[in-house]
């Protein structure tokens, strides 16, 4: 065997040389012509812009361009170059208006004139200009205006290009973010897979925890794609992409603080206090949305400060938790939590003093998936030392009630089923019983002594299990006395006797010690019983009857 072990790794050992070698030379000395194609370069339009804001007058030395200036508008000028009419003037833009001129003439606005069912929105997306031919040569100027106090100026790329060039640079430029998203949707599926998987087996333990880390998952990946530029291009509305992140950013603390409550016995006050100020600033902002009286960013700061709140809830509750004697997984939630608040507190610092999105939405992004991640390997760990207790129940649950020689259950298990079917409707329940005794037993150990009658036990219960361990429950109730429960079958004594009685036959061939067996059957419709005591007795009379007759022989 180790021959054989020692020559394999020999024979893959010198496959890996010989296909290094190979892909060596063919690499260095392959002159067939370069079959790739050059990938797509950035359609970038950044040189030969001015900018005038508050008085002032600069040239952009490069994008990204970001300014924070008191005043409220700014305005950016460059000549455009030679124009086919296919190409498109593309930038980043975030919560501001803007319009676009060509010598003056305004081609695009957003936010300033444009409007929406309830209102004007403005949000963190990708304006793109359609650019015609005979713009070419002219000078085109885009003008920025605030309309909200958190936000400043904030430009990110400046892109000239087709549509598609377009496209796929967003798309190569937000891989990240479809990967974030991406994992999170698989985090919440998972999630929610081990939920339902536990919640059809009825574990008995807290297996909600898995649904709300699912719909954390699932609020947190829905957020990350609608904070990027990426849906834009798919659903075209930016307005209900805006209100799809604002809606998920506000909800996502609702399952985080679920988990806290669900894992601690304290604090659960201030939790519910979160989860109900957390729901009424949901509806409160969409009913001021809807008529026409505020938009969510202008609401940003309750929905931050809301944030906080709920936060120092969760905080709370789990250091109160840490410092009770049950408390089991709380360090753990509690890490995660710290790291959540960590960059939760890094990002609101960098969006209130930068006035720019993008940082403070990665910081976000990081600290949400992380988070999950975190909570995510705690659940597992949860899960794994409660299936690790489960078995080990299991286990000790089995033996309490299986007879080691036999290997069937033991009277302990016997007398449970009676307790649990104590009253029950015998007739509608279908239920026969087979009394089975063994002969002569006493006489086995007499002469050949006590692992000799234990052999003749241990053959006797696998010749009754191998004919009736699939239609109903075998148990060993005295020193050679079997019990077969059989529920919800219409069952043929007679058959099933003669059917054990040529299995024994067949064991005796073998068996140094043959044996015999008095067999009583009783079913609940033939015998017209209303109990299950009065089952068990005409069961036990027909044994009696059998055993009288095998002694008669």
């Amino acid at each position: 065997m180790k021959r054989k072990c020692s020559l394999k790794s020999l024979m893959i050992a010198i496959f890996l040389l010989c296909a290094v070698i190979c892909a060596v030379g063919v690499i260095k000395m392959d002159t067939f012509p370069n079959q790739r194609i050059p990938l797509m370069t950035k359609p970038a339009f950044e040189k030969g812009w001015t900018y005038q804001a508050g008085g002032r007058q600069g040239t952009v030395d490069s994008f990204p361009f970001h300014r924070k200036d008191k005043t409220d508008t700014l305005i950016l000028t460059a000549e455009l170059p030679h124009l086919d009419g296919s190409e498109y003037l593309s930038f980043s833009n975030q919560y501001t208006s803007c319009q676009v001129f060509v010598d003056s003439v305004k081609i695009f606005d957003y936010g300033e004139e444009t409007t929406a069912p309830f209102g004007s929105m403005l949000g963190n997306v990708s304006c793109n200009v359609p650019l015609k031919s005979q713009y070419s040569g002219k000078t085109i100027s885009i003008r920025f205006e605030k309309q909200y106090s958190f936000a400043g100026f904030s430009v990110e790329e400046m892109l000239l290009g087709t549509g598609s060039e377009i496209r796929f640079y967003y798309a190569k430029a937000n891989v990240g973010v479809l990967a974030c998203t991406l994992l999170m949707a698989i985090i919440a599926v998972a999630m929610f897979i081990l939920y339902l998987v536990q919640k059809a087996k009825r574990f008995k333990y807290n297996y909600r925890l898995f649904l709300h880390l699912s719909v954390v998952a699932f609020t947190g990946a829905m957020w990350i794609l609608t904070d990027s530029l990426l849906p834009q291009f798919f659903l075209g509305s930016t307005i209900i992409i805006t209100v799809l992140s604002f809606w998920s950013f506000m909800a996502m603390p609702i399952p985080v603080v679920n988990i806290v409550a669900d894992f601690c016995n304290h604090g659960k006050k201030g939790l519910h206090l979160a989860q109900m100020v957390i729901l009424l600033n949901m509806i409160v902002q969409t009913l001021l949305y809807m008529l026409n009286l505020a938009d969510f960013p202008q609401m940003l700061l309750a929905t931050h400060l809301i944030l906080v709140f709920a936060l120092i809830c969760i905080v709370y509750a789990l250091i109160r938790e840490c410092k009770s004697r049950e408390a089991r997984f709380t360090n753990d939630i509690l890490f995660a939590i710290f790291v959540l608040v960590l960059f939760g507190l890094v990002a609101l610092a960098d969006f209130y003093v930068s006035g720019t999105s993008n940082n403070n939405s990665l910081y976000y992004r990081w600290g949400i998936i992380i988070f999950v991640l975190l909570l995510t390997v705690v659940n597992i760990k949860r899960m794994g030392v409660f299936l690790e207790e489960w078995e080990q129940n299991r286990v000790l649950s089995k033996l309490a009630f299986t007879d080691i020689m036999t290997k069937t259950s033991n009277r302990s298990a016997y007398e449970r089923y009676m307790d649990d079917k104590a009253g029950c409707d015998v007739k509608k329940a279908n239920l026969s019983f087979i009394l089975i005794d063994l002969n002569d037993l006493k006489k086995v150990n007499d002469t050949y002594g006590h692992s000799a009658g234990d052999q003749v036990l241990i053959d006797a219960a696998r010749c009754i299990k191998k004919v009736l361990g699939n239609v109903g429950d075998v148990y060993r109730i005295g020193g050679d006395e079997f019990v077969v429960i059989i529920e919800g079958k219409d069952v043929d004594g007679q058959a099933y006797q003669a059917k054990l009685t040529e299995e024994i036959e067949k064991s005796n061939h073998k068996a140094k010690y043959p044996f015999t067996m008095a067999f009583g059957f009783a079913s609940a419709k033939a015998e017209g019983c209303n109990d299950l005591k009065e089952l068990q007795k005409k069961a036990d009379l027909n044994m009696y009857l059998d055993k009288q007759n095998y002694k008669k022989q």
